[in-house]
């Protein structure tokens, strides 16, 4: 792939929201964003604020019922790329469980595993 590509990508899709307004479709791009921001540019609190993003546009999502397009996509992400470095191990367990059972619902896969 082009992880540069991907970059630019979610930079544009996080500017639009900005220009645009918040969409709550944006909080796919907002964990990933978590993750590029924590794994690749060591700036673990801008992370974790994308992260804490993230989360609150799926709850807006889930409050409109349009959550399910998404809500797997956006724990895969979480769970699996940032909760690990952010919290104890104990606490984990249940994430994954949660996030394997969403993604199972939705039929993915993938992201389930």
């Amino acid at each position: 792939g082009k992880p540069t590509l991907m970059l630019m990508v979610l930079a544009r899709r996080i500017q639009w929201s900005f220009r645009y307004g918040l969409h709550v479709s944006m909080a796919p791009a907002y964990a990933t964003m978590a993750s590029v921001f924590m794994h690749f540019l060591g700036d673990w609190e801008r992370g974790l604020r994308m992260a804490e993003a993230a989360v609150q546009v799926m709850e807006r999502a889930k409050e409109l019922g349009v959550a399910a397009n998404f809500e797997q996509e956006v724990l895969y992400r979480l769970h699996f790329l940032v909760s690990p470095w952010t919290q104890p191990a104990r606490n984990l367990s249940n994430q994954l469980i949660d996030g394997y059972k969403t993604c199972m619902l939705h039929g993915d896969v993938q992201c389930a595993f």
